[in-house]
């Protein structure tokens, strides 16, 4: 995103503005987790996290045809129009930008929950087998409602 940022003509004082506003949404994230995790159960947490974080991402998706720039950049319209170039260009930079910054939430949302649901399944099979093997077995063997 941000070589695509950068060649629509982004300054790169803003993009590190968007950058750092990505990595304050994630560590937001962290605030968030424990109080959605006592509210809604760490299995809802983690399908909301994941539909937070596909919407987002889908509002990133459709920016580009938001925009009515077409391909080419502004200079190649008439001056009449170039103006409503512009807004939409900025239009389009600012979803793409809103999309991929607030999908940070969501992504160490569902980060946070899968960690958790591991931690908290390995717990008891720790002494009989280590990590992912143990946690796939017992899943066999035991499947969650």
């Amino acid at each position: 995103m941000t070589a695509y940022l950068y060649y629509r003509g982004i300054s790169e004082s803003l993009l590190s503005v968007a950058r750092g506003a990505g990595a304050i949404t994630g560590v937001g994230a962290t605030f968030i987790f424990p109080p959605l995790q006592r509210r809604l159960g760490l299995t809802r947490t983690g399908s909301l996290a994941s539909i937070l974080q596909l919407g987002c991402l889908v509002l990133a998706f459709v920016s580009p045809f938001m925009a009515d720039t077409g391909q080419g950049d502004c200079s190649s319209v008439a001056p009449a129009e170039y103006d409503d170039c512009i807004s939409g260009r900025n239009r389009e930079i600012v979803m793409l930008s809103l999309g991929v910054v607030a999908s940070r939430t969501g992504l160490w949302l569902f980060d946070l929950a899968v960690s958790q649901m591991l931690l908290e399944r390995l717990a008891a099979c720790t002494s009989l087998c280590r990590g992912e093997n143990c946690l796939l077995s017992n899943q066999a063997h035991h499947p969650r409602p």
